[in-house]
């Protein structure tokens, strides 16, 4: 989900204290469902979900072009693996290793993410994913 940077109000009170809260959020027009902000995050069924009260499994479909988020519990993954930071595709190549050595993705009823815009990087990373590295090439050999 994406929260508006039209509210300046502190964070701690932007960010919906739960799932019911969060839904409210989004038919006032204060939080928007990611996908409607990227096209990347499509994929997910916002409006399934948001009236879901059970998890399943969510076997993810590794659609070209979706950029997937995750949470899960540090101590129970592997740690990212740093030659994938700043690829292209870096999270889902991950998370693709991740499903072929057995992991299975839930989808759970009662998390969810909240993105806030923030000065970061902002658009600057965009020319630099598009040119060609030869640690893109060596990086998918090594893990293929």
């Amino acid at each position: 989900y994406h929260a508006s940077s039209k509210d300046t109000s502190p964070l701690s009170q932007r960010v919906p204290k739960n799932k019911k809260d969060l839904v409210a959020s989004v038919a006032k027009g204060d939080v928007m469902r990611m996908s409607d902000v990227y096209a990347s995050h499509s994929v997910f069924d916002y409006s399934s979900w948001e009236v879901r009260r059970d998890s399943a499994f969510a076997p993810y479909p590794w659609v070209s072009g979706a950029e997937p988020y995750h949470i899960s519990r540090k101590d129970k993954v592997p740690p990212f693996d740093p030659l994938f930071a700043g690829m292209t595709n870096d999270k889902t190549s991950s998370l693709q290793d991740m499903g072929e050595v057995g992991f299975l993705f839930a989808v759970h009823p009662f998390l969810f993410a909240v993105n806030f815009d923030s000065d970061g990087i902002g658009e600057s990373w965009i020319p630099l994913s598009q040119q060609s590295y030869w640690r893109d090439d060596f990086v998918n050999f090594m893990h293929s």
